[in-house]
């Protein structure tokens, strides 16, 4: 019987791995400019992290995932149950970790409200790559 040594990683891990799949996402022609709320695994970014993003892309106004709070990230059509939606006034730029089935190897989701995908990210030397991807809109 195969045995295998059990695998470890750090939040930072997490974090990283999930910006390399946003960063991969925003750079397929995307202009960021306007508003944006910005969360990796569903809450707020480490303040290096946010800091990069804000530095990373100037023209948009980037708040923290926890500003959102009481709002609902709505695409646009609803089904009318007559619940009216309180939907969030900026979209919602999102990476989260979903799985890390190999060593250095990571399977992460990112996009923006309503636009995104899953991402396979690898840890070569210290930086998270992607190395493939899909991506869909609602």
């Amino acid at each position: 019987m195969l045995k295998f040594a059990p695998m470890s990683f750090y939040g930072e891990d997490t974090e990283r791995s999930a910006l390399a799949a946003l960063m991969n996402y925003l750079a397929t022609g995307r202009e960021m400019t306007g508003e944006y709320y910005f969360s990796i695994n569903r809450s707020d970014p480490s303040d290096e992290i946010f800091d990069e993003m804000r530095n990373k892309y100037p023209r948009a106004i980037i708040h923290k995932f926890s500003e959102s709070e009481g709002y609902e990230f709505c695409f646009g059509m609803y089904i009318d149950d007559g619940h009216e939606p309180n939907c969030a006034p900026h979209p919602l730029m999102h990476a989260d970790f979903i799985a890390m089935p190999l060593w250095h190897i990571a399977l992460v989701s990112a996009g923006v409200t309503g636009c995104g995908g899953q991402f396979w990210v690898l840890n070569a030397f210290g930086r998270w790559i992607v190395l493939t991807g899909w991506v869909g809109c609602v």
